[in-house]
């Protein structure tokens, strides 16, 4: 994510719900759907943010690989 997607997805996370109304009314459908990418690829970020964590407690490489193992998708 480049700092002008940082400085969006700022503006959309902490923007109170007028400034977002406004903001809604003004875009096109473009917009909302870069939006929409901005806050689904924050939601992966978050995600392995959370990965991580959880492996700061793990003793040892293969609790760790362990622990990856249960957010990896089937193939």
């Amino acid at each position: 994510m480049t700092d002008y997607d940082r400085d969006n997805l700022f503006f959309l996370l902490n923007a109170d719900e007028e400034t977002l109304k406004d903001w809604y009314n003004t875009v096109d459908e473009d917009d909302i759907e870069y939006a929409s990418e901005l806050m689904a690829e924050y939601s992966k970020e978050l995600r392995v943010r959370a990965i991580f964590a959880e492996c700061e407690n793990t003793q040892t490489v293969v609790d760790a690989v362990s622990t990856l193992k249960k957010y990896m998708l089937n193939k």
